[in-house]
């Protein structure tokens, strides 16, 4: 009798044990994007409210996370933002990939001088830090094309390649494309399982050839889609086409630098075989989905093009440590909402198939003020702000460089007093008060360069190109354009 009696209470135990895993598991799985809250009230037809809040899913090699301005809204707000952010962990990159890069060099006759021997300086440099089995090419164009090197495998002995280097002679025009055309077909014949990137220098504005923004931002894309060849480009001194060359990069889904004086090329060509050394991640396209009824707005990120109610952002390559920030406006219907956007990221781990992470966004409406401002998150709501004023900027340069100074400082003026708003509001942001600090150091600078000056010049140039680094999804910390850091007034 005592037996059963310990049976009957034992099988009692593990019933009650069993209904609450039961219960647990009900709610909460290891895999899910955002774990539903347990507690959450529930819709009338029984079931759990959507999440609200930033939601995230990641695996060992990609991170990609979904946050909006307000997770809840009141029922007259018909506006929002969503903050799309992917990085790769740090040790997301376990080895070093073999890289087959070809340096692209402008050899036209504004290249004589300090400029053509810094360029064959620093292309010694980047000889000397290639790893052993590297593939390396050379080519120089002006109004034709010479291939000084060509698929050479990285060994011990490198004199071969930096014999190359010392031939290039500045002389003639300016083909750029005839420098890129060359430059990937070199690289169409390298093996799998390298990265392929092409880096290319520039002093001028494109005379011969493809000349066109457009056409050569197609060609950088079309080798970036069909043969995963990236196309990263420098622009040097004051003549070059920032926006030519900001754009090639773009559609190459690499880094636009802009270099005051040549003899700082070394220190751009050293960053960028870092970055190539820690690239984890090939090929990475991120698509953006509206719930029913929910408009996407254009982004103002470069990259992106248009599927129908979606919006489909090439990231490209990404290395380890490495983290990109997105915004995009919305457009909301009335009445309830839930899920807002879906996100699908399509990427191409080094060494690793082809894989996929999917992630949602969830609003809801609320008639309580306290929970709407509640749900504010400060984050996106300064990466809102930040994206405004580079616009702002871009908008005063422009003023600036057509002589309607006035114009430019009205501006940059707005710009100060807005920024300077928004960062109170967020409870003191850093990032918006040292956008500040640089907006003034611009309205003290630029009225005291000559019109038509070195200096003036310059700060419009490397204002752009700062400008490219936040639009390419990089935060103001890690981008590579940072104020002071270049005398300007040696602009060559």
């Amino acid at each position: 009798m005592k037996m059963k009696t310990i049976v009957m209470i034992l099988i009692g135990l593990a019933l009650i044990l069993a209904s609450i895993v039961l219960s647990f598991g009900a709610w909460w799985s290891p895999f899910s994007s955002s774990p539903l809250d347990p507690q959450a009230p529930l819709k009338p037809n029984g079931s759990v409210r959507a999440p609200v809040g930033p939601t995230l899913v990641e695996n060992n090699f990609l991170r990609l996370a979904l946050s909006l301005d307000q997770s809840v809204v009141s029922p007259e707000d018909l506006d929002a933002w969503l903050q799309m952010q992917v990085s790769a962990p740090q040790d997301a990159a376990t080895r070093r990939t073999p890289v087959s890069v070809t340096l692209v060099l402008d050899a036209s006759g504004s290249m004589a001088g300090n400029k053509i021997a810094n360029a064959r300086q620093a292309a010694h440099r980047f000889i000397d830090q290639l790893a052993e089995g590297d593939v390396l090419s050379v080519v120089g164009f002006d109004t034709s094309v010479t291939t000084h090197l060509s698929g050479f495998v990285v060994g011990f002995d490198r004199t071969m390649a930096h014999g190359a280097v010392d031939r290039i002679q500045a002389g003639g025009g300016t083909c750029i494309s005839c420098g890129l055309q060359t430059a990937y077909s070199l690289l169409s014949d390298a093996g799998a399982g390298r990265l392929r990137r092409v880096i290319l220098l520039s002093d001028g504005n494109a005379n011969t050839g493809i000349s066109d923004v457009g056409g050569l931002g197609r060609l950088a894309s079309s080798y970036l889609e069909s043969m995963s060849i990236a196309t990263a480009t420098i622009g040097l001194g004051q003549d070059h086409d920032e926006q030519m060359l900001s754009a090639i990069a773009v559609a190459g889904a690499a880094n636009y630098y802009f270099l005051h004086n040549s003899g700082y090329l070394a220190q751009i060509l050293d960053r960028e075989l870092a970055a190539l050394s820690r690239t984890a991640i090939l090929e990475l396209t991120i698509e953006l989905s509206p719930a029913d009824g929910v408009i996407l707005e254009r982004p103002s990120h470069p990259g992106v093009r248009q599927e129908g109610t979606s919006w489909v952002l090439s990231v490209g390559q990404l290395a380890a440590g490495e983290e990109r920030t997105y915004l995009v406006p919305l457009r909301l219907p009335q009445g309830d909402l839930s899920t807002v956007v879906s996100a699908r990221a399509v990427f191409t781990p080094i060494n690793q198939t082809k894989q996929e992470l999917s992630v949602q966004a969830h609003m809801e409406r609320s008639e309580d003020p306290v929970r709407v401002a509640d749900s504010t998150d400060p984050k996106v709501v300064e990466r809102q702000v930040l994206l405004t004023s580079v616009a702002q900027i871009e908008e005063a340069m422009d003023a600036y460089e057509s002589g309607q100074r006035d114009q430019a400082y009205r501006i940059l003026q707005i710009n100060a007093d807005q920024l300077r708003d928004a960062s109170a509001r967020l409870g003191g942001s850093v990032t918006l008060s040292q956008e500040v600090e640089d907006t003034e150091q611009l309205l003290q600078v630029l009225p005291a360069a000559a019109e038509g000056s070195r200096e003036a010049r310059g700060n419009v140039m490397f204002n752009r190109a700062r400008s490219a680094d936040v639009l390419r999804g990089q935060s103001r910390e890690d981008a590579y354009h940072q104020n002071g850091m270049y005398d300007l007034s040696t602009l060559e």
